[in-house]
């Protein structure tokens, strides 16, 4: 199964995310800001391996843009959508 993270502060965007890509097979964790979100990422290389992010845009504090730096950065052979 392929795992992707969720990275939105909009708890809806967030619960219809979840059950779209659970209905498609994806095992998913969720993230509501940027920061937690590259938390679960550098943790996932130690338990379940991230194969992809979906990351919001407009986030409180660290901006999407920010965050698709850092995880270029730290984890550039994960695929990103914003």
């Amino acid at each position: 199964m392929k795992n992707v993270l969720v990275i939105d502060d909009e708890p809806g965007h967030r619960l219809m995310l979840h059950a779209v890509l659970e209905d498609a097979g994806w095992q998913v964790r969720e993230a509501e800001t940027a920061e937690r979100g590259l938390e679960l990422l550098a943790d996932s290389g130690q338990k379940v391996p991230i194969d992809a992010v979906l990351l919001d845009v407009h986030l409180p504090g660290m901006d999407g843009h920010q965050a698709l730096a850092h995880i270029i950065a730290q984890h550039g052979d994960v695929p990103v959508i914003m």
